[in-house]
């Protein structure tokens, strides 16, 4: 039966009842093998003695939509099963676990690492350092609220999660999502057509109803999406290209990358 099934490529672009299943169960089993080489891994390193003096970072680019909203993948859209990616970080003697409940994101992992170290990050950082947000945590419990979220800042940066769905050069067709921003339980998604939707992820993990928010959040998740949209737009690195050497280009194809 499995061999049927796999026949039909047309039905893996959008797969429903047992094919979707099986794309599920072939997730999580990726899933669980990375798990179990991870163990391994630390188990080997703890051997060596290595993690007494290092710090992990464990985290990912982007999750993958499974028929959540209707396709596959990711690059489309800025729904949370995309971009609520894990991140783990463990210290040399740590001995208990501490769970950050306020939004964060991947931007505040190398201010983080560099005050871990010692080392004061660079202005042109736009992230920041979750070691305050550690101390809160062990203060409080459950989500920050969404105007304590929001005025809650350091270094004038709101607590927040921003992405951007930038739409690729070689593609004729745009992405759904272009920004969304995350602000406490809150969260507004601009699509392609300048659309924005509400959710709120108390009541609605899977974003799968708009929400009607309150005037002044609308209006306050509106006005710092524009804020941080600017900055992002005014700190765009320089593009350039330059040809991959073939050491490189074999350390991609190691990663799954092909050419």
């Amino acid at each position: 039966m499995l061999a049927q099934m796999l026949s039909g490529q047309a039905r893996w672009a959008q797969p429903q009842g047992l094919a979707l299943d099986v794309v599920g169960a072939l997730y999580d089993a990726e899933v669980l093998t990375i798990d179990e080489r991870l163990r391994q891994l630390f188990a080997q390193l703890e051997t060596r003695h290595f993690l007494e003096h290092a710090l992990v970072v464990i985290t990912a680019d982007h999750g993958e939509e499974l028929m959540d909203h209707g396709d596959m993948t990711h690059g489309k859209t800025l729904y949370n099963e995309v971009i609520h990616v894990p991140l783990l970080f463990v210290l040399p003697g740590q001995s208990g676990r501490t769970d950050v409940r306020e939004v964060v994101s991947l931007l505040d992992v190398a201010p983080t690492v560099l005050d871990l170290a010692g080392i004061a990050s660079p202005t042109s950082f736009e992230g920041r350092s979750l070691r305050p947000a550690t101390r809160r945590a062990r203060r409080l419990t459950g989500v920050m609220p969404f105007v304590e979220a929001l005025f809650h800042k350091t270094a004038d940066r709101v607590t927040a999660a921003y992405s951007e769905l930038l739409r690729r050069a070689d593609s004729t067709v745009p992405p759904v999502h272009t920004r969304s921003l995350v602000i406490g339980s809150h969260k507004l998604v601009v699509d392609a057509g300048g659309v924005s939707t509400f959710y709120d992820l108390d009541t609605d993990r899977g974003e799968q109803r708009a929400a009607v928010l309150r005037e002044s959040d609308r209006h306050a998740l509106q006005e710092a999406m524009a804020t941080i949209a600017e900055r992002a737009a005014r700190n765009v690195s320089p593009a350039r290209t330059a040809p991959i050497d073939e050491q490189t280009r074999e350390r991609m194809r190691a990663l799954g990358y092909a050419d």
